[in-house]
C-alpha cells in the first residue's frame, strides 16, 4: 500500500495550549500546574476544599496534601470553616490537636483557647492527664469527679489534690501516688495511724536511702533522713 502522501503547502506547526490556558479555572495556568505537579483538569488537586489557585496563591498551603500540618483537619476545614492555623498541628497550644481525635473533630472544644471551659485546667491536660471534661468547668478541680470529688478515695479531694494544695501535685486518680505502699494522705500526715513520719507522696523513697517510705513507716524510721534506717 502507498502511504499517504504529507500535506506540502499549508501551516506544519502543532497545535500547542496557549501560555494562560487554564483548562480547570482554577486560577494557576496549565503550564505551572506542570511545574507544580497538580492536576490541569482537577481544580482541587488535593480534595481539601480549597482550590489549587488558593492554596499556592493566597493561603501557601500545599495543593498537593489536604492537611498541610497533620492535624486531622483538612486544610479547606481549617481556613474556610474554623479559621485555624493550617500550619499549625494545635492552634492554641493547650495539648490537643485542632483535628481528629481532637479539638474540631472530636472533643468539640474551642481550638483558639487553651482552656475551653475557664475552668483553670488546659484542654489537653483535661483530656489526656486527668479525664476530665474540657467543656465542663465543674470538674477542673473535681467538682464532680468521684464521691465526694475524691476519686481515687486517698482521703484528699480531687481539688486540693490538682491544686498541690499540701504542697505535693499528687494524683487524683491514683491513692498511692508513688506507689510506695503509703496513701497519699498517710504520706502528707506523717502517717497518722501507726506512722510517725511524714515523706513525700510522689517520691517512692523520699530521702534516697534504699528503703522505701512505706519499709520505714513500718520500721517507724525517718524517711526523710538517710542515716535514721
Amino acid at each position: 500500500m502507498a502511504p499517504v502522501p504529507r500535506p506540502t503547502s499549508g501551516p506544519r506547526t502543532i497545535p500547542l495550549p496557549a501560555p494562560n490556558l487554564d483548562s480547570d479555572g482554577d486560577g494557576v495556568t496549565d503550564t505551572d500546574e506542570a511545574s507544580f505537579r497538580t492536576d490541569p483538569n482537577n481544580s482541587d488537586t488535593d480534595g481539601d476544599g480549597l482550590t489549587d489557585g488558593e492554596e499556592l496563591f493566597l493561603d501557601f498551603t500545599d495543593p498537593l496534601n489536604p492537611d498541610t500540618d497533620n492535624d486531622g483537619a483538612n486544610d479547606g476545614q481549617e481556613v474556610l470553616q474554623a479559621g485555624t492555623d493550617p500550619f499549625s498541628f494545635d492552634t492554641d497550644g493547650d495539648g490537643l490537636g485542632d483535628g481528629d481525635g481532637d479539638e474540631l473533630n472530636i472533643d468539640a472544644t474551642d481550638p483558639f483557647n487553651p482552656d475551653s471551659d475557664f475552668g483553670g485546667v488546659s484542654d489537653g491536660d483535661e483530656v489526656f492527664l486527668f479525664g476530665t471534661n474540657p467543656n465542663d468547668s465543674a470538674d477542673d478541680f473535681g467538682g464532680v469527679t468521684g464521691s465526694g470529688g475524691d476519686t481515687d478515695g486517698d482521703g484528699i479531694t480531687d481539688n486540693d489534690e490538682l491544686a498541690c494544695v499540701s504542697g505535693f501535685c499528687t494524683d487524683p486518680n491514683l491513692f498511692d501516688t508513688d506507689g510506695d505502699g503509703l496513701s497519699d494522705l498517710d504520706e502528707i500526715n506523717g502517717g497518722g495511724h501507726p506512722f510517725a513520719f511524714a515523706s513525700d507522696p510522689t517520691v517512692f523513697d523520699t530521702d534516697g536511702d534504699g528503703a522505701n517510705d512505706f519499709t520505714e513507716a513500718l520500721n517507724t524510721t525517718d524517711p526523710q533522713d538517710p542515716t535514721s534506717f
